[in-house]
């Protein structure tokens, strides 16, 4: 009778321990997440470790992005265009992000004003929303050497779209037609959610005193911002562009209406016209 109480209860130990590993395995395989990221070359993303703490990190291609720990967290760095794995693993369990990874989606073109500044053009071809996008712009003089550099940064880019900017030349021998244009930064999100939001916007620019405002509003009751802008190019009698100002704004569930304080018209101005119209959700 002992022998078989003893058989008994080593029976159901065995099938305690088998239980309890069978739990665990199951635990760790629901510890394991997958996600999916777009990225662009030259970009960097920090994927933070959140509970638990990070024991490693790999990246299936080095080439195209690497991974590396730093305060606990990991740096993703996009090399080139391809596909490439991130593979985390923490205390808490392991994350996987599958990475594509495309190439600069910029075009950039320049023309001169007619009051001599420079009008920058910046198309973006791709499918990405982009917060802003710094211009590093070198003026050189007739032989094309480099006599300043300026910085010009264009907000609010969404995807398929198309944005100005100006730069104000006071230099002279400055020869517009030898500029040399680079991107030299931008900001997004990779893991955030853009969405077009021109139709649930209403957005109109008014005259205000000399200056062109724009306003919109909203019924978002949402999470996340709302950004709006506006390119007003400003011209002479001639039809020829003078300027071209950017007004913008944003809106979220609690700020449902704004208007802007505006640009002024001017002098030589007698009429204005909208080059672009630009308007997205962004949503953590």
């Amino acid at each position: 009778m002992k022998n078989k109480r003893r058989v008994l209860m080593s029976a159901a130990a065995i099938f305690v321990m088998a239980l309890a590993l069978c739990v665990t395995s199951v635990t760790a395989q629901a510890a394991t997440k997958t996600k999916k990221l777009t990225m662009y070359v030259g970009e960097q993303f920090t994927i933070y470790t959140i509970g638990g703490k990070m024991t490693s990190v790999k990246s299936s291609k080095k080439k195209v992005c690497t991974a590396k720990k730093k305060s606990g967290n990991t740096v993703v760095t996009a090399k080139k265009a391809g596909k490439s794995n991130i593979t985390i693993k923490t205390t808490r369990g392991k994350i996987v992000y599958k990475i594509t990874v495309k190439k600069n989606p910029f075009k950039v073109t320049a023309s001169a004003s007619a009051d001599g500044s420079l009008i920058l053009k910046l198309q973006n071809t791709s499918g990405g929303y982009f917060d802003w996008v710094d211009l590093n712009v070198t003026l050189c003089d007739s032989a094309g050497n480099p006599v300043t550099q300026k910085t010009e940064s264009i907000f609010y880019v969404g995807s398929k779209q198309t944005a100005y900017g100006t730069v104000y030349v006071y230099d002279n021998g400055i020869d517009l037609s030898k500029t040399k244009i680079a991107i030299s930064n931008w900001k997004r999100t990779p893991d955030a959610s853009y969405k077009n939001y021109s139709k649930k916007v209403s957005a109109s620019l008014i005259e205000d005193n000399g200056y062109i405002k724009l306003r919109a509003n909203t019924n978002y009751s949402g999470k996340g911002y709302i950004y709006v802008a506006y390119d007003i190019a400003f011209k002479n009698a001639s039809g020829q562009i003078i300027k071209v100002s950017t007004e913008s704004t944003s809106l979220y569930s609690s700020r449902k209406v704004n208007t802007t304080y505006g640009s002024r018209m001017p002098d030589d101005a007698v009429s204005y016209e909208v080059l672009s119209k630009r308007i997205y959700l962004k949503n953590y």
